[in-house]
């Protein structure tokens, strides 16, 4: 019994001092992100650019904490919708936290047209009016809603 708890008790402490180690292996990359008017934009993407699968995204308070397993220089990105993309080199060495705030910059664009496309519901009498008035010949339609309406006005009430 006793030789069972020191083998879980040996185990459960190699187990820790490797996790220590991972941990400590690890460079953290943190900070705040704003744009040019001091407002915190929302899930800012940071990620690495060579392997876009170790990234993060802020917080409410545009605060980012990003763990990186691999020491050396690192090409970091931050991205968000309506602002210019941001690359910086960053170089990460064992345990080490490094504080990095951006400020997000906006991009100019202009719109030289807008185009909107409505379409007609052909199940309404207004639709039905104006097939009528366009045709050359003798027509007469009934539509869907008109119909609806009919069934409705001859169904008993329940």
């Amino acid at each position: 019994m006793k030789n069972t708890q020191l083998k879980f008790l040996l185990a459960l402490i190699v187990a820790n001092f490797i996790a220590l180690l991972q941990v400590n292996a690890q460079c953290t990359i943190r900070g705040k992100i704003t744009d040019s008017n001091g407002e915190v934009p929302i899930g800012v993407a940071i990620y690495l650019k060579a392997d876009n699968t170790v990234g993060a995204i802020t917080d409410i308070n545009g605060e980012y904490s990003l763990k990186v397993a691999n020491n050396g220089s690192h090409i970091f990105v931050v991205s968000y919708v309506g602002y210019k993309k941001i690359e910086d080199t960053i170089k990460c060495t064992k345990g080490a936290i490094i504080i990095k705030n951006y400020e997000l910059q906006p991009i100019a664009t202009s719109l030289s047209a807008v185009t909107i496309t409505g379409r007609a519901q052909n199940s309404f009498d207004a639709h039905m009016e104006t097939k009528k008035k366009l045709s050359s010949n003798t027509i007469d339609f009934i539509s869907a809603e008109t119909i609806k309406k009919t069934v409705d006005a001859i169904r008993p009430p329940r």
